[in-house]
């Protein structure tokens, strides 16, 4: 689009002074759509490359290519992934470049695994390799800026979730080529006898709740706001999906199982492949298939049958040490009936499910309301904005009430907010009739593309209650933190089906799994064995086939046979496993990593409901101590070398792809994508920050209406105040123009007042007029109106004006507020 920073090398004067008035505007523009803090323009251009004209962005310098290809900093990513038993080691390496004229700081937003243990970070420039070192978070950020003002290049990676890292790179010249490399460790997913590794690409548009601040924490399209404060910083720029941003992405991932390998599939990519023996295969990622904007998922089954138990240890010199022990326990429990059962679905229908996901979830709810025991009741919950239930309360399972849930299913559209509290305590809120005495199983559908985790993840644990709670992951890149955290807050489990998987295996499992009794109340005597700070404190219920990985440490070495004790229906079941403690210093130094790693999560956990200094500083030391990443604690590299020496660049956020599979339009909005900015930078609908309008499902019932006691006709008023012009138009021709539609306004006004007598107030309109007099864009700056259809209308019908042409030549922008009165 257009770049920010006036240049100082022009040597005609007038010249100079004609370009900086259309600066003026250009960076205007750039405020008037998304109320950027820095607005920066480049005025002089590499050869072989174009300024965009199609995309504003969020005070970012951006060069096309071609017609849709950006040259950004982000150039490529490479990811080495290595997989050893359920331990995977990943170096991934982040290619910086500046195609630029000036320095630049790239700040880029990207994901990682959940679990990740990330314990080292490197920058080479050239041949020079600076190694970073681990810091308190506030003490690392000081580094890093003090280093960018003396001119230094420097590099800071920060962690916002689990799941959500930054990394910014400071003071890249021009032509040069920048290499960060993040190394991190990970326990595999296993489950029912396969294992998966996953490679998250892109940080999905997260839904923001809350009143925003009026701050902004970071460079993101979202405001921060009162229930997410840091929501400007997990909250990435953008792509429209016919742009891309030049960044691609190579993978190759190396399975070393110890045992054959039966078979293997990656859902996800196209993929190289390469046997190696009966226990190793080697994948790469087809070079046709390296778009960053899905997960790497790769599941493969070893032969043989199904481990009881593994056990990892980690001894040091002092002859303690660090263990990771997994657990599976025996799936020959006998069933003598099915549990009296109340299944209550729950599907997330907001706009980042438009398209292929709410497709995906409908087919996913026909089947589990089709494979329903015939004894069950079930009930469907559909939110976004708000939630509601299909039926008043949960209902039997009669062909009748089936074909009523499915047309209800088959109702859905995905439009709205993730407003996904509001799914949860309706889910969990659902009155239980105790003559029944059914088992409440909850089943949440989601991309999980909220902002407020912590919030969500602590009201499943307040409101729990004797149910269980499993959540289902549709999509893409779906945030496998909240889902996995929700379902272990609600003592489920979470299971994730991409857009094009057939999700038949997946409610299969499901059902399976509830109808088999689980272990419950599980508890472990160590037989004497010396351990201490053992993770998960309270191990979970376990369902049939569901492993369990403990991580611990042992105080001293020795063998034993421990006893992994539960209840099966109230019933006492022990499973022994012999351990053994070696005393030899032994190499796996990535158990005492995963350990730190495991401690922090569950000692994160005890914050959802409210942060506590005590509980930051243990983190803190902890992470400092085992050199990892946390939320307390960051990465910094500095190279020594004075390289920017008048300390002046320019801040580029780096955009990222919106998912495969989620509708553009449906996350920000049919206007917002007409416009052609990145989106989430319009005035955020109810309170929230995903501009989309919310559409009802068909009720079940049909529509009644009440054509009695008709009001007579409101008579509405409307009038303009004096506009704010800048550019080539003068005050006397905007307002003759404006005037020109005043009566349009007024029946619109007063179509809408017919329905809602209560509508007055005043807007503030910001109106972008391209050279021709025709309208670029219009978007809602303030309003005191309280009604988004009509304001809707009203866009609509600004959107139609044709003003003069500019006098200059270039781009105007008007701001007008219009007052609506009765």
């Amino acid at each position: 689009m257009v770049y920010t920073g006036m240049s100082s090398r022009e040597k005609n004067q007038k010249e100079a002074k004609m370009k900086f008035a259309k600066l003026l505007i250009l960076s205007a523009v750039l405020v008037f759509f998304i109320g950027a803090d820095k607005v920066r323009v480049e005025t002089e251009v590499p050869e072989g490359v174009s300024i965009a004209s199609g995309d504003i962005t969020q005070g970012s310098l951006q060069i096309l290519k071609d017609d849709k290809t950006l040259e950004l900093p982000l150039k490529h990513t490479d990811v080495d992934a290595y997989v050893t038993g359920y331990i995977a080691r990943v170096n991934v390496t982040q290619h910086f470049t500046n195609p630029y004229k000036e320095p630049i700081e790239a700040v880029y937003v990207f994901p990682l695994p959940e679990n990740a243990a990330v314990d080292a970070m490197t920058m080479k420039i050239g041949e020079r390799v600076i190694k970073g070192v681990i810091k308190k978070r506030e003490e690392a950020r000081e580094i890093y800026e003090q280093a960018i003002q003396q001119g230094k290049t420097a590099s800071l990676l920060e962690q916002e979730r689990p799941n959500i890292f930054t990394q910014t790179v400071g003071n890249i010249m021009p032509g040069d080529d920048i290499y960060i490399e993040i190394s991190y460790v990970q326990d595999l997913a296993y489950d029912h006898g396969s294992y998966e590794y996953t490679f998250p690409m892109v940080v999905g548009p997260r839904f923001i709740p809350g009143e925003p601040t009026g701050s902004k924490q970071g460079g993101g399209w979202a405001e921060d706001t009162e229930e997410v404060p840091d929501a400007s910083r997990i909250t990435p720029p953008v792509l429209k999906p016919e742009y891309r941003s030049g960044h691609d992405i190579s993978l190759k991932l190396t399975v070393d199982a110890g045992v054959p390998i039966q078979n293997f599939s990656c859902p996800s990519h196209d993929i190289d492949q390469q046997v190696k023996g009966e226990s190793q295969v080697v994948v790469q990622i087809k070079k046709g298939d390296q778009i960053p904007n899905k997960d790497f998922i790769f599941r493969y089954d070893v032969a043989g049958s199904k481990p009881e138990y593994a056990l990892l240890t980690h001894s040091r010199e002092a002859g303690d040490g660090y263990f990771m022990l997994m657990i599976q326990p025996k799936a020959s429990f006998k069933i003598a009936e099915i549990t009296p059962r109340e299944l209550v679905f729950v599907v997330d229908r907001s706009g980042s499910m438009s398209g292929f996901p709410i497709q995906k979830v409908k087919e996913t709810m026909k089947l589990c309301v089709e494979n329903l025991h015939p004894d069950d009741y079930f009930q469907v919950i559909a939110f976004s904005y708000s939630a509601e239930r299909f039926a008043p309360s949960p209902v039997p399972n009669t062909p009748e009430n089936v074909k009523k849930a499915i047309a209800y299913i088959e109702s859905l559209d995905g439009s709205g907010g993730t407003e996904m509290l509001t799914g949860v305590n309706e889910a969990l809120s659902v009155d239980r009739d105790p003559a029944r005495k059914r088992r409440r199983f909850v089943l949440f559908m989601s991309d999980g593309y909220v902002g407020n985790e912590a919030e969500i993840i602590a009201a499943i644990e307040a409101k729990l209650e004797g149910a269980r709670v499993f959540s289902f992951g549709v999509g893409s890149s779906v945030n496998r933190y909240l889902l996995e955290g929700m379902a272990r807050a609600g003592r489920g489990y979470a299971t994730y089906c991409r857009q094009d998987e057939d999700p038949a295996a997946a409610v299969q499992l499901f059902y399976d799994r509830i109808a088999k009794p689980f272990l419950m109340d599980i508890e472990i005597d160590w037989g004497g064995l010396e351990v201490k700070e053992v993770f998960p404190t309270t191990i979970p219920d376990l369902f049939a086939a569901q492993p369990v990985i403990i991580h611990g440490r042992y105080t001293k070495p020795g063998s034993a046979v421990i006893k992994v004790k539960g209840k099966v229906r109230g019933k006492p079941v022990i499973q022994e496993i012999a351990v053994v403690f070696p005393k030899e210093k032994s190499e796996h130094d990535v158990i005492a990593t995963l350990w730190a790693r495991t401690k922090i999560f569950y000692l994160s956990d005890q914050m959802y409901h409210g942060q506590d200094e005590d509980i930051v500083n243990e983190i803190t030391e902890l992470a400092l101590k085992y050199r990892i990443m946390s939320k307390y604690t960051s990465f910094v590299a500095v190279s020594e070398e004075v390289r920017n020496v008048d300390g002046k660049l320019e801040t580029v956020q780096v955009p990222v792809p919106i998912p495969e599979g989620v509708s553009y339009e449906g996350v920000f909005g049919e206007e917002e994508a007409d416009m052609g900015y990145y989106g989430g930078m319009g005035r955020a609908l109810k309170s929230a920050q995903y501009a989309t309008r919310e559409k009802a499902p068909v009720p079940l019932s049909g529509i009644t209406q009440n054509a009695a006691g008709q009001k007579p006709a409101l008579v509405g008023s409307v009038s303009f105040e004096t506009p704010t012009v800048l550019g080539g138009l003068s005050a006397d021709d905007v307002t003759k123009t404006l005037e020109g539609i005043e009566d349009k306004l007024t029946d619109i006004y007063e179509r809408y007042l017919a329905k809602d007598a209560s509508i007055e107030g005043r807007t503030v309109f910001g109106i972008a007029v391209k050279p021709d007099g025709s309208i670029e864009a219009v978007v809602v700056k303030s309003s005191t109106l309280d009604n988004e259809d009509f304001e809707k209308a009203l866009v609509k019908e600004l959107g139609k004006l044709r003003f003069p042409a500019p006098s200059d030549g270039g781009k105007v922008i008007i701001t007008v507020a219009v007052v609506f009165e009765t």
